[in-house]
């Protein structure tokens, strides 16, 4: 028996899920749980972790059940929360960008060039530990210097 005739069956079953899936009209909690159990059989037959023959069919109708529970209750969670995360896309303007470079020098004014450097690169996304690191002070210390000149900072344009 060669390998081929031990995976024409397996392939089989993927090309019947595919079918299925294909067969979907609608994106919804279905389609996606299909997409995921044909990945996960593909998955355990690379493995080699396939159930066998006659528990193969209660693993697939689990998993799809399953499955489709959990993109059921995202897409709910999601219509019951989507007001609350309301996305706005707007072009900024000439005048949006003249505002904030205004704002980005009076900041760079009113702090030392250090402590700039340091509230540009945490903007940047870059972690206080590396900023200590290359500061060469503790990262309690940077944590401290920075806040007090965030609090330097709110004082003087709060006024």
């Amino acid at each position: 028996m060669n390998e081929d005739s031990v995976l024409e069956p397996h392939w089989a079953k993927v090309e019947a899920l595919q079918n299925r899936l294909r067969n979907r009209t609608k994106i919804d909690h279905k389609a996606f749980a299909l997409d995921e159990q044909i990945d996960e059989f593909l998955e355990a037959l690379g493995n080699g972790e396939l159930p066998d023959e006659p528990d193969q069919e209660n693993w697939l109708t689990n998993l799809e059940t399953n499955r489709q529970r959990k993109y059921r209750h995202r897409s709910q969670l999601l219509s019951n929360h989507a007001a609350e995360f309301e996305i706005s896309i707007s072009t900024r303007t000439q005048l949006d960008l003249a505002i904030e470079n205004e704002r980005v020098r009076l900041i760079e004014t009113l702090t030392t060039r250090r402590e700039f450097s340091i509230l540009y690169r945490l903007a940047s996304g870059e972690e206080y530990r590396a900023i200590a690191v290359t500061e060469a002070v503790t990262v309690a210390a940077l944590k401290t210097m920075i806040c007090r000149c965030r609090q330097r900072l709110r004082n003087h344009l709060s006024a």
